[in-house]
């Protein structure tokens, strides 16, 4: 069979192919119509010989057929199979003059009587309101929002970009999305771009580092971004939502210059109040110097034990990089080093022992415990051990359960008979139930053999709790 032949074959069958198509079907010679199918007479309001012999302006909008008969004649010479005007919109218009949205396929047929043209039209009318929908919110979002194709080239944009780079947006369409990244930072991110195409998801854009944006005019600032995948039809696309962070930034270097001021001059607040305290501590020591009774020596050395042990609490606090906390197992230890140094207890024979798990207390907490903790061990020091007999101090500091902790002191000395609110003659027992009443502790005692004073504190696990 020769080539004219098949064509005459075709042609024959043409009407039937026709009417099958899931499309409107209309196939026009020399620009009039020579068939339509019955989805045409549907999509348009026209019955079949309304349109036969009709020019096909017919069904074009009259604002378009001057041009539409400009871009017929063009396709005359040079016909191909393709997708009518594929870079706009158009429109088709029905017997009762509304217009509906189209998309139009061409494809030329020679035969021996000339050129035919078979043009497959499709109602896009739902398509084109999901796509209104899907650009009003687009353009309500209220960050920037780019969307990117598969080859990184720039899809779609809405309001916000504009405002945000600089640019117009038919100058970022079809662009790489790297001109909107500074130059410094695009070879990287094409690499990311790539690795995200192989696994994406929705997430935040360059977690844990600071990433910026280039503007038109050469500037760059900081952005944060939240990336999402879509797949539409047989096309990958990425949405970027970007954000301005320029006033978070400034507003965080602010708040970090602010806080380290007052980091500054907190530190220099328990400075000087250790300082003060050590003053005080040396006029009591100058002044018992003078004293000729022992006993009132011995009350003005205490005197100068509970200060140094306040000073020591604004001493660790001077030298930590936590002004809210003190590590108090660290403040047990250069405690109990300093009372037995100052009170000769290892030359005695004495020991001590410290079993405690991390805990950092706040300083209203961390004072009055400090006091105890003095009163307990300068006791043990003095009473527990008398003539020549040696032993042990123990301090054991560990939580019970969540937000209580629980504070021991024991010794293994000679052991005294202790009740809780009892009046005693010293003033460190006296003081220690009144700051065991002051931290809401549960106190309880045993012995003797030796002593032990358990402290229950309710206090918030900011560190080592279970």
């Amino acid at each position: 069979m020769d080539e004219t032949n098949a064509v005459g074959g075709i042609v024959t069958l043409l009407p039937v192919l026709m009417e099958v198509a899931p499309d409107a079907m209309i196939v026009t010679e020399g620009g009039l119509i020579r068939f339509v199918n019955e989805q045409a007479e549907r999509m348009f309001g026209y019955g079949r010989e309304e349109l036969l012999g009709k020019p096909i302006e017919v069904l074009v909008p009259q604002r378009f057929r001057q041009l539409h008969l400009e871009h017929r004649a063009g396709y005359q010479r040079d016909p191909k199979t393709r997708s009518m005007a594929a870079d706009f919109q158009l429109f088709a218009c029905r017997k009762n003059g509304s217009e509906l949205p189209v998309e139009v396929s061409l494809a030329p047929l020679r035969t021996q009587d000339g050129l035919l043209v078979s043009a497959a039209i499709r109602d896009v009318s739902q398509q084109r309101k999901a796509e209104t929908k899907f650009r009003a919110l687009l353009e309500a979002a209220p960050d920037a929002m780019v969307i990117v194709d598969q080859q990184g080239r720039i899809a779609l944009v809405n309001g916000q970009t504009e405002s945000l780079f600089g640019y117009k947006r038919s100058q970022l369409l079809g662009q790489p999305v790297e001109i909107l990244i500074p130059r410094s930072a695009r070879q990287s991110h094409e690499k990311h771009r790539h690795q995200y195409q192989s696994n994406p998801r929705n997430r935040q854009m360059g977690s844990g580092r600071v990433l910026y944006g280039l503007r038109r005019d050469g500037s760059e600032f900081p952005v944060e971004i939240s990336l999402s995948a879509c797949q539409m039809e047989d096309e990958f696309f990425v949405a970027s939502a970007i954000r301005d962070v320029t006033a978070q930034r400034q507003a965080e270097k602010l708040l970090q210059a602010s806080l380290r001021e007052k980091e500054t001059l907190l530190k220099e607040v328990h400075h000087r109040v250790k300082n003060n305290l050590q003053v005080i501590s040396s006029l009591l020591n100058m002044q018992s110097q003078s004293l000729a009774d022992p006993s009132a020596s011995s009350l003005f050395a205490l005197c100068q034990t509970r200060i140094q042990s306040i000073a020591l609490v604004h001493e660790k606090l001077y030298r930590s990089s936590d002004l809210s906390h003190i590590d108090f197992v660290d403040y047990l230890r250069t405690l109990t080093m300093f009372l037995f140094r100052n009170l000769n207890a290892r030359e005695r024979g004495l020991r001590h022992e410290i079993h405690a798990c991390d805990v950092k207390l706040p300083v209203d907490s961390a004072v009055p415990l400090g006091l105890i903790a003095n009163e307990l061990m300068m006791n043990s020091l003095k009473h527990a051990f008398p003539d020549g007999r040696t032993g042990t101090i123990e301090i054991r500091l560990h939580w019970l359960e969540e937000q209580i902790l629980e504070l021991s002191i024991r010794d293994d000395g000679a052991g005294f008979e202790y009740q809780s609110g009892k009046s005693y003659s010293g003033l460190g027992l006296e003081l220690v139930s009144a700051l065991s009443a002051q931290v809401d502790a549960e106190l309880s005692f045993q012995g003797p053999p030796g002593s032990c004073f358990t402290f229950r504190i309710p206090l918030p696990t900011t560190g080592g709790g279970p």
